[in-house]
């Protein structure tokens, strides 16, 4: 059975979200957890060997982001830090009370660049109590307040900083957000005024040749003697309203002959 659990809502039973291989025991997904990032998933497993021997353990899956993960900064190369990675980690997760879980060893990145010499430590930590992920925040905050006992912990294996691995955003990445969306609202509102504006030029000029075409087909009526092909940008080819009988040569000739 899967179980999603939040802190201060109620649990919610998940049917498919998850897939246990019967033989291989893989666990794979099969949905999206964009909307299960506050939370984790609890999972009871139970196994049956050929000898009808059972077991039931529980398993707690959390959605990991970016967001929690604490960066540790250590100078040593990759390969180093690797042969003591389960050292830290236990004396990093003895000293904060906290499951300390690592997630990547690689090399250091400083603005974009490469450091070679350095390594960085990629981990996250779970509250023990709350089985929650914890804030990046209160992590580094964590370590501050124990630092006196982490002391060793960061001289015996080279720590230079403790930091967030997605750096807090600063007052000039929302300035830079705002003007991106300032130029978007500007560049939208200058492309819908031109069209309004070749519209309305269009329908001008249509008006005005509606216009010239009432007013020739008016002064026709009248006798005036002037004809529409005298009159400019009016359709000479049109003969709305005309005798259909005088459109036909051979009665056109026949009323040239009775006058």
């Amino acid at each position: 059975s899967t179980t999603y659990i939040e802190q201060g809502k109620q649990p919610k039973q998940m049917k498919k979200t998850f897939e246990l291989g019967v033989l291989s025991g893989i666990l794979t997904t099969n949905e999206l957890f964009v909307d299960y990032t506050k939370g984790y998933f609890e999972l009871v497993v139970r196994a049956e060997d050929d000898a009808k021997h059972m077991d039931t353990s529980k398993i707690g899956v959390y959605v990991l982001r970016d967001e929690h993960r604490v960066k540790v900064v250590i100078n040593d190369m990759p390969d180093y830090v690797r042969t003591f990675r389960e050292e830290f980690i236990a004396f990093a997760s003895n000293i904060t009370g906290a499951v300390v879980n690592m997630d990547d060893i690689q090399y250091h990145v400083n603005e974009g660049e490469i450091d070679f010499t350095k390594t960085d430590m990629l981990i996250h930590v779970v509250n023990t109590k709350t089985n929650k992920i914890m804030d990046v925040d209160t992590v580094i905050t964590t370590i501050d307040e124990n630092y006196d006992s982490l002391e060793r912990l960061f001289k015996d294996f080279n720590v230079i900083e403790v930091l967030p691995f997605v750096p807090p955003r600063t007052d000039k990445d929302n300035i830079d957000i705002v003007r991106i969306l300032l130029i978007l609202i500007g560049v939208v509102i200058f492309f819908g005024a031109w069209i309004f504006i070749c519209l309305m030029l269009r329908y001008k000029r249509l008006y005005k040749r509606n216009v010239r075409a009432a007013i020739a087909g008016s002064i026709g009526s009248h006798g005036v003697g002037m004809e529409m092909f005298d009159v400019p940008n009016t359709n000479k080819y049109s003969f709305e309203g005309a005798n259909p009988i005088w459109l036909d040569p051979y009665y056109s000739q026949f009323a040239e002959f009775q006058e």
